[in-house]
């Protein structure tokens, strides 16, 4: 009879038993069956699923509400920092141990790194927003509604349609910067932003004949941001600043 080489098998060996890769892992876990079933239909998040882009609301405060083509569609941001939560706590002794009790919170903030072109389009387009359009060159500065742009941040799912999508006033704040350098990397910024409005449930579409809707929206959502921090003595002070 002739011997097929799948049915032969050399002395002393043996098949190895089929193994259940599922419930192995299940094992490893300390899970159910159908707990690793309920894993694999998670539509988990990626890091890589969001946009970034600057609004443009339809009319200009003061100067440009987004940079020059095509970063006005697209913005080639490659990493965002959004403070959602901040809470400070305030620390008591008491016979000889500390205690945290919640004390309060402060303003959020972005932090946008992105790429440029050759051009420094983008560098420019953030050098007028803070040198010109904010302090005015040095002769003064202006009122914070001409000063804030809007920016959205979206998330996505893996089809790329979206899941959330937020909205906020921002202003610059601390120092931009640019670096030179002898290494052949692409020209990379990094934006220091403060909130000062969150109009995420806001229409903020208007056209200029409703311009001044917007900016009453604007001044809502600033001085409602604000107003969580200061007392009322300083509120009414403070509205001279729009």
């Amino acid at each position: 009879m002739a011997i097929g080489i799948g049915d032969f098998k050399p002395p002393g060996t043996f098949r190895l038993p089929s193994i259940d890769n599922e419930n192995l892992i299940s094992g490893l876990l300390g899970l159910g069956g159908g707990e690793m079933s309920f894993l694999r239909n998670i539509d988990w998040g990626a890091e890589y699923l969001w946009s970034f882009r600057f609004m443009n609301t339809g009319g200009s405060t003061n100067g440009p509400a987004v940079p020059p083509p095509p970063f006005d569609k697209n913005f080639p941001a490659y990493s965002v920092s959004e403070s959602v939560a901040i809470i400070e706590n305030f620390t008591w002794s008491v016979a000889g141990r500390e205690i945290k009790v919640p004390k309060g919170t402060k303003a959020k903030s972005l932090t946008i790194d992105f790429y440029d072109d050759v051009y420094g389009n983008l560098f420019t387009f953030v050098r007028k927003w803070i040198n010109e359009t904010i302090l005015n060159n040095g002769n003064g500065v202006t009122p914070l509604l001409e000063a804030v742009k809007i920016v959205e941040i979206t998330s996505l799912d893996t089809l790329r349609n979206t899941v959330t999508s937020r909205t906020f006033f921002v202003l610059p704040t601390g120092s931009f910067n640019r670096k030179y350098s002898s290494e052949s990397n692409l020209v990379k910024y990094s934006l220091s932003l403060d909130i000062v409005g969150d109009i995420t449930d806001q229409d903020i579409s208007p056209s200029n004949s409703q311009f001044d809707q917007f900016l009453s929206i604007a001044k809502s959502a600033a001085l409602t941001t604000i107003s969580n921090s200061i007392t009322s003595r300083t509120f009414g002070g403070l509205q001279k600043l729009f």
